[in-house]
């Protein structure tokens, strides 16, 4: 064969493979297509949910399998935003977002986007996915902030920011980070240089805050307090109309309802049970606490740890002073409550049908019921089944006792005293040992007995 020939068989050969590579390249490029979903389609589908922003009218979360792509990492997840995109108002997922946090779980794994402008994060904006075990999305939620030729170009350089920090509030003040960013200061998006520092401040008390600095001008914007342990007692209005005190957390200008002395928060459900990220955390900017149902929540989980801390030196469902998550107001389940260990320790309270129940956060005695679950599971695997399952008898006897006693307690004792007492209790006021009678809409009946199997948990 001369080389004439040869050279065409190979001219051949080439273009053969950069056809084949066009192909596969269109295949790959179709397959990771997106569909760009308007909002008409989603509300059409009766298994989706989507919430809105009362503002601005732009959705905040969309609940439900809303595309058929499956989410197993960084690019997927950012692949499923681009699904929604022109829903959000997003314009290009791949170059604005960054995985900032991955938590995989038992039966689900999150993914937390973080939005950049130009490499720059965009505070308070992400979008969260939350997908079940095989990678089916089960929710997204989050923020987006449309920044059209928004100014990079800054005019005072990191260390011109910390030595403003430095020249006001002393020469003892330590940096630990400074970040570029962009923040939302009244309204509107600022370039800042975001300074986190510790020491002795000039003027100020605490030990540690947050400096937000203009990047353009050098004024000291906005300053957050870095001590997040700062407990303060609120009131609010409990489920029977009663003023309840409870403690709550100042985070900064926020209040959150959560308890630093005894690491426990509660949340407000929003979508699928099994998990915690599913709910949203409850804050005030004014320490004013409007839901019932979760100042109900709060009071009577700090009635039960203090019970178990006092009497039997235990802190928390495991002894460790681990963290208690109490979810209030659950409508996918309402007519029960559940204690969820492969989350963490959660309690979930349902939120009554009105018929049948009202709201379980109504009962003391179904709080400790779920703390006693906890501390069985944490601490006593005898009594467990091959499958993980607790002994039904036995640890719902265990429950409702410890339950009814803690109720009883609470009844007739201000305070709980250490067991050096050796304190009687009468039980006049509830003689028949009912569980839950503040939850039963109908007189001298307890709640009923309810088990969800395959989500590995059991309550009454």
């Amino acid at each position: 064969m001369d080389n004439k020939k040869k050279a065409t068989i190979i001219s051949i050969i080439i273009v053969i493979i950069l056809i084949i590579g066009a192909i596969l390249a269109l295949n790959l490029a179709n397959k990771q297509s997106t569909n760009n979903i308007d909002i008409a389609t989603l509300e059409s589908n009766e298994n989706i949910k989507v919430v809105y922003d009362e503002e601005s009218k732009i959705p905040t979360l969309i609940t439900g399998k809303y595309t058929s792509l499956k989410v197993n990492d960084e690019n997927e997840a950012i692949m499923a935003i681009e699904e929604v995109k022109n829903i959000f108002g997003i314009q290009n997922p791949k170059e604005e977002y960054k995985i900032s946090n991955e938590i995989k779980i038992i039966n689900s794994n999150v993914y937390r986007m973080q939005q950049y402008y130009k490499e720059i994060p965009v505070l308070g904006n992400q979008m969260i996915i939350a997908t079940d075990k095989d990678g089916n999305i089960k929710t997204l939620n989050g923020k987006y902030e449309k920044l059209d030729n928004f100014d990079i170009n800054y005019s005072i350089d990191q260390e011109e920011a910390i030595s403003i920090i430095s020249k006001k509030y002393g020469t003892d003040v330590k940096v630990d980070l400074t970040q570029l960013l962009i923040k939302k200061i009244d309204s509107k998006p600022t370039l800042c240089w975001g300074i986190s520092a510790y020491g002795k401040f000039n003027g100020l008390t605490g030990i540690s805050y947050y400096f937000y600095v203009d990047a353009k001008t050098g004024e000291i914007l906005e300053i957050v307090e870095g001590e997040l342990n700062s407990i303060t007692l609120s009131t609010g209005k409990g489920t029977s109309g009663e003023i309840l005190s409870f403690f709550t957390n100042k985070n900064g200008d926020e209040y959150e309802m959560y308890d630093p002395e005894r690491n426990i928060e509660v949340r407000n459900y929003t979508g699928e049970f099994i998990n915690i990220y599913f709910s949203n955390a409850i804050t005030s900017e004014d320490n004013t606490w409007n839901l019932p149902e979760a100042n109900q929540a709060m009071l009577n989980i700090s009635k039960v740890y203090d019970y178990f801390n006092t009497k039997f030196n235990i802190k928390s469902v495991d002894g460790k002073s681990s963290k208690i998550t109490v979810v209030v107001n659950n409508y996918d389940v309402p007519n029960n409550a559940g204690f969820i260990d492969n989350i963490g320790n959660v309690i979930v309270l349902g939120s009554g049908d009105g018929t049948k129940n009202n709201n379980f956060a109504n009962g003391l005695d179904i709080m400790g019921h779920e703390f006693m679950h906890g501390y069985i599971k944490n601490t006593d695997k005898n009594i467990f089944d091959d499958q993980g399952f607790a002994i039904g008898e036995v640890d719902e006897a265990f429950c409702d006792v410890m339950g009814n006693i803690i109720e009883n307690y609470c009844q007739e004792k201000i305070e709980v005293k250490s067991v050096s007492y050796n304190e009687n209790l009468t039980f006049e006021n509830d003689k028949s040992w009912l569980l839950g009678e503040d939850v039963v809409r109908e007189p001298n009946k307890r709640v009923q007995k309810y088990v969800k199997s395959k989500c590995k948990w059991k309550s009454k």
